[in-house]
């Protein structure tokens, strides 16, 4: 199992099978305004139009059809 995290806030958790990301939301952001993109080498979240949550390339390929995604917490209900 590999840890990390990043100084904008997001941290993660991978295992052989998964990864866990978890970011917080900006102030007044809503679990509605979140979008996550994923692709085989790279994972990308933003709130809104204009702040990106996270990022970047992975070191590996993700099965892209038998990923999700989920918003945890107050603001609503969001998610694939």
């Amino acid at each position: 199992q590999i840890e990390g995290r990043h100084v904008s806030g997001y941290s993660w958790v991978e295992t052989e099978g998964e990864i866990e990301i978890s970011c917080p939301l900006p102030a007044g952001g809503r679990a509605a305004d979140v979008r996550c993109e994923m692709e085989s080498r790279r994972l990308a979240a933003r709130c809104g139009s204009a702040q990106t949550l996270f990022e970047g390339p992975l070191s590996g390929r993700i099965d892209v059809e038998g990923s999700g995604w989920s918003v945890e917490g107050g603001g609503g209900e969001a998610g694939e």
